[in-house]
């Protein structure tokens, strides 16, 4: 919504709480990639109109521009996310069982005074099981007093 929000009303900041249904359907009928489904369809099974179906032009104009707009605005910020993204993914690094690798601290309880100061890493352990391509059991010591497995 913040992006959506931040590109839309630029121009006029005072006036962005007027566009939050807007970009909220907006955002409910973006069709994801993944899946081909939108959030509506996700959640009520089907696709709502933004407006009733009329044989007679619409009389509200101005809305469908807005819509329209939006629509743009947030189809081209999922392009521009998912392009920034691709470009810095990579393949992850194949492990097998005893090779070496180093533990990440960032969700551990570690008993240091600061946790800044703390290191990001701590090992190298032994791998001693590959449960899926991802998970791990390593071989930790004994006072270390947490469970082997890490994705």
């Amino acid at each position: 919504m913040g992006r959506y929000l931040r590109s839309y009303c630029h121009k006029d900041q005072h006036s962005w709480s007027r566009f939050l249904p807007w970009a909220e359907y907006a955002q409910n009928s973006l069709r994801q990639d993944t899946t081909g489904l939108t959030s509506f369809q996700y959640v009520l099974g089907y696709q709502p109109p933004l407006f009733p179906w009329t044989e007679e032009p619409s009389n509200v104009p101005a809305s469908e521009r807005a819509w329209d707009l939006a629509h743009h605005h947030l189809q081209r910020a999922v392009h521009r996310h998912k392009r920034f993204v691709d470009a810095r993914r990579s393949v992850a690094p194949v492990y097998q069982p005893r090779d070496q690798a180093w533990l990440s601290t960032r969700d551990l309880r570690l008993r240091l005074p600061c946790r800044k100061l703390s290191p990001r890493y701590i090992g190298p352990f032994r791998i001693l099981r590959r449960i899926n391509d991802v998970t791990f059991q390593l071989q930790l010591p004994p006072r270390y007093r947490i469970h082997s497995t890490f994705h």
